[in-house]
């Protein structure tokens, strides 16, 4: 059996049914690297607990923020109406954004110890929202990959200002301190999309 981080913390949080809980139990204990990684795992957890999630962001299909924009799900299934599977690629369709040229994309996903940055992950990643492609509506598009894990996938696009301070050699909560304090703010437009992965 393999096990994934997503069966992991579903074991951690006492989410599993009660004969794969024992499978799991059973594999964490017969292997030194499985037990290693539920502890980082539930480390983890407990730090999200402690920390709270960091993130207020907007339910899905509600654009917050002082220059709000609309977000829909092409190309992929929307909640209700399909599933994708892991390593599809689904778009994200925003709607018309004021300032563009001057706004970069940042890309979060709700992974079960909270919202983390996906995109971008370096300083060569950075892309204006100008550069995505546009549609003859002024709408344009973000490409992403449905990541691992079946179930609902919460995702969210933030498009803070271009000279937004990012803390590129801090560890990730701290590095995006500014885009959480944006968004928190209102001054970081944010809206997010979930799509269902089977």
């Amino acid at each position: 059996m393999t096990i994934t981080d997503e069966t992991l913390l579903a074991h951690l949080v006492e989410a599993l049914d009660p004969g794969l809980a024992q499978e799991v139990r059973e594999e964490v204990a017969a292997s030194r690297e499985l037990t290693a990684r539920a502890a980082f795992l539930a480390a983890r957890l407990r730090q999200a607990d402690d920390l709270g999630d960091a993130w207020d962001l907007p339910p899905v299909g509600v654009p917050a923020g002082r220059k709000a924009f609309s977000a829909t799900v092409a190309g992929g299934m929307v909640m209700g109406e399909g599933e994708l599977a892991v390593g599809d690629r689904f778009s994200v369709w925003l709607g018309v954004v004021e300032g563009a040229s001057e706004r970069i994309v940042v890309v979060l996903l709700r992974r079960p110890v909270g919202w983390g940055v996906v995109f971008p992950a370096r300083p060569d990643e950075l892309m204006r929202v100008d550069e995505l492609p546009l549609e003859t509506s002024g709408a344009r598009r973000v490409e992403l990959v449905v990541q691992a894990g079946v179930g609902s996938q919460r995702w969210a696009v933030a498009l803070p200002p271009a000279t937004l301070p990012i803390a590129w050699e801090a560890e990730p909560a701290a590095r995006w301190a500014a885009l959480r304090a944006g968004v928190a703010d209102g001054s970081v437009p944010v809206t997010s999309v979930q799509i269902s992965v089977g």
